[in-house]
């Protein structure tokens, strides 16, 4: 799946260089997304995103976030050990359009925050052997993108992106066992690119 849409990305790249970009499929200015991050990566936990893009003459001024919880437990013989965390991770960017009737390649780049924090919580059968720890962080970066879109209407189209995040990260971790408790702070800079990062379905208005 990973290699099939860096394919078309690929495609889409190369039709936008040789190819001569025709008129838009649909000329209305105003776009709302939902979608989700990491889609098609089962093991990551859900993580939904929501955005608002308005077109102007050859691109689109686009804000979101990203929103995500979860909590997990699980049964060991001498433990129960708990898991919850959130994330929240807003941006706004610029995206430069080449068009292509229903297709639309897109291209651009967002300044991104998170911020998270996550518990993770052992209970034993013995109550000194007690442990839990607790982890807030933030980052803040530049996200290069690359997105392909298919309209199925005037009103309703799907897009797929990736991107590149280069950022800035720190986090802060309290972690208790038994009657002692250490805290310590990471940092640091992190780059990476994101597969499959966003797939969305879009209202068109």
């Amino acid at each position: 799946m990973k290699h099939t849409f860096a394919m078309v990305l690929l495609c889409g790249a190369f039709i936008s260089s040789h190819g001569q970009q025709t008129e838009i499929f649909s000329q209305k200015r105003n776009e709302v997304n939902i979608g989700s991050f990491n889609a098609f990566e089962l093991n990551a936990n859900p993580n939904l995103g929501i955005g608002y893009k308005r077109t102007v003459k050859n691109g689109a001024w686009r804000i979101g976030t990203g929103l995500s919880y979860y909590t997990n437990s699980y049964e060991y013989q001498t433990s129960t050990n708990k898991y919850k965390g959130y994330s929240i991770s807003p941006r706004i960017g610029y995206e430069f359009h080449q068009n292509y009737n229903r297709l639309q390649l897109l291209y651009g780049v967002d300044i991104s925050t998170s911020f998270s924090d996550s518990q993770e919580e052992r209970i034993y059968e013995n109550d000194e052997n007690y442990n839990f720890e607790q982890t807030s962080g933030y980052s803040v970066g530049i996200r290069p993108l690359l997105g392909l879109k298919v309209y199925l209407s005037k009103m309703v189209s799907i897009t797929a992106e990736t991107y590149l995040y280069i950022n800035y990260t720190e986090s802060t971790t309290v972690d208790t066992y038994g009657n002692n408790s250490n805290t310590y702070t990471t940092s640091g800079m992190r780059v990476g690119l994101a597969p499959l990062g966003v797939f969305s379905v879009n209202l068109h208005f």
